[in-house]
C-alpha cells in the first residue's frame, strides 16, 4: 500500500492481523490520545476548557463529564465490561484501494459523512484499523457516529512523517490530490459517499498536512490534533475554504512539538477569516487507575492491569491522586511495568509500544486521544456548515 496513486485499480479485503506488522517506536514529530479512562468506582473526565473562536472573537468556556458509570459498575465488580463484545480497542476489519492508495471501512447504518485521516510520524495507514489502542478508537468512534473513514499514507515510508517539513525528502500534496479523485471516480458512488460532507482529519505531521490542503482541496470542515500546522495556511485559498475548523491540543505539550494550547491558539488568530469559524479543544492529564490499562488496551487483563497499577504506585510513579508524574518517555516506567503485561499474539515490542501510547496519552503530551472526537464531529457536520 502506497501514499500515492499506482494506477492500478483493484482492491481487496483486509482481515486485521492480531499485531500490527510493523511496531512503531517513538515519535519524531506525532500525536495525541483517548477517551474515556475507567477506575473501581466512578471516573470523571473531569472539567476541560474548550476555547471557541468565532467571527466575533468570542471566547466561553464548557465542562463535559464521564458517562462511564455503568462501565465501571462492572470493572469495579472485577467483571470485564468487553465479556462476549469487542472491545473498543480491538481489530476493525478493512478495505485497500488500491489506485488512490488508501484503506477505508464502512459504518454499519447509511453514511452521513466521509472523514478522511492523516497519520501521524512513524505510523502507518493500518494502524488506524491494527490494534494500536487510541488510534482504533479513533476509527471505531468515527464509524460509530455513521461515517465512512478514508486513511492515506505518507510517501516517506522512513520518517513516515508527512511532506511539511524543510528536511522533508518527498511531497505528499500531488499524491493525496491524486488520491482523492481516484477514490471520488472508483468508490464514491459504489459506496454511497457520492454528496455527504467530507472532513479532512490529522494528526501531528498528518494535521500540519490537513492545514496544507486547506484553500486547495475542497472540504466541508477540517479537524487538526497536536499540531499548530502551517503558518498563514488559509489565505490564499484556491477552492472555498470550510466552514469550520476544529482543532485538539494537549494540555502538556510544549517546546519541541510546536502544538501547546497557545501555539495553536496563536495559529487560529493569525488564520481567522470571515467565512470560517474555529473552535479548540484541550485534552486533560487522565489518572492512571487499577483497572485503566483493561480498558485501554485489548488483551490486557483485569488482573495484569491490576499489578501494573500496584507497581507504578509503589515505584513512585504516580501523584496521590493517581496522575503521572513525569513524562513516561523520559522514565523507565514502562520497563517496570511490562512484565506484568504478556499478551498472547504480540511481541514484547508490540506490548511496549501500545503501553507507551497509553501513558503517553495519561500524561497528556503529544499523543492520540478519541477524546471530544463525537462532539468534533458534530461540530463540524453541524447544519452542513452552514454559519
Amino acid at each position: 500500500m502506497a501514499g500515492s496513486s499506482d494506477g492500478v485499480v483493484g482492491e481487496s479485503r483486509k482481515e486485521p492481523s492480531p499485531s500490527p506488522g510493523e511496531a512503531a517506536k517513538g515519535f519524531l514529530k506525532p500525536w495525541a490520545f483517548v477517551s474515556i479512562c475507567v477506575m473501581a468506582g466512578v471516573l470523571l473526565l473531569g472539567s476541560v476548557p474548550v476555547v471557541r473562536i468565532g467571527d466575533g472573537g468570542e471566547m466561553t468556556q464548557a465542562s463535559k463529564e464521564s458517562d462511564a458509570s455503568q462501565q465501571a459498575q462492572s470493572l469495579s465488580e472485577g467483571i470485564s465490561p468487553f465479556e462476549g463484545a469487542k472491545h473498543p480497542a480491538s481489530a476493525i476489519p478493512y478495505e485497500e484501494h488500491a489506485a488512490s492508495g488508501t484503506l477505508y471501512a464502512l459504518p454499519d447504518r447509511e453514511p452521513r459523512g466521509v472523514a478522511f485521516l492523516f497519520h501521524g510520524c512513524t505510523r502507518d495507514a493500518k494502524h488506524f484499523f491494527e490494534p494500536y489502542p487510541e488510534d482504533v478508537r479513533i476509527t471505531r468512534t468515527l464509524l460509530d457516529a455513521g461515517l465512512a473513514v478514508v486513511v492515506f499514507q505518507s510517501q516517506d515510508r522512513e520518517s513516515k512523517c508527512w511532506g511539511v517539513f524543510q528536511w522533508s525528502p518527498k511531497d505528499d500534496v500531488e499524491p493525496v490530490t491524486e488520491g482523492l479523485a481516484k477514490f471520488a471516480e472508483e468508490k464514491e458512488t459504489a459506496l454511497g459517499l457520492a454528496g455527504l460532507p467530507k472532513l479532512f482529519i490529522g494528526f501531528s505531521s498528518g494535521g500540519h498536512f490537513v492545514t496544507e490542503l486547506v484553500g486547495r482541496v475542497n472540504m466541508d470542515g477540517a479537524l487538526v490534533y497536536i499540531s499548530r500546522g502551517e503558518k498563514g495556511f488559509s489565505r490564499y485559498p484556491d477552492v472555498p475554504l470550510p466552514k469550520k475548523m476544529a482543532w485538539l491540543a494537549m494540555s502538556q505539550d510544549r517546546g519541541s512539538w510546536a502544538a501547546s494550547p497557545s501555539q495553536v491558539r496563536a495559529q487560529i488568530e493569525d488564520n481567522r477569516q470571515k467565512e470560517m469559524k474555529h473552535r479548540l479543544w484541550i485534552a486533560k492529564p487522565r489518572p492512571l487507575e487499577p483497572l485503566t490499562l483493561a480498558e485501554r488496551i485489548a488483551g490486557v487483563s483485569l488482573e495484569q492491569s491490576k499489578k501494573a497499577y500496584e507497581l507504578a504506585r509503589e515505584g513512585g510513579y504516580l501523584t496521590e491522586t493517581n496522575l503521572i508524574q513525569k513524562d513516561p518517555r523520559k522514565t523507565d516506567i514502562k520497563k517496570i511495568l511490562l512484565p506484568v503485561l504478556e499478551m498472547e499474539g504480540y511481541t514484547e515490542q508490540e506490548v511496549t509500544q501500545h503501553l507507551s501510547v497509553v501513558l503517553n496519552r495519561l500524561y497528556c503530551e503529544h499523543e492520540m486521544t478519541d477524546d471530544f472526537l463525537p462532539e468534533m464531529i458534530e461540530y463540524l457536520l453541524e447544519k452542513r456548515n452552514r454559519m
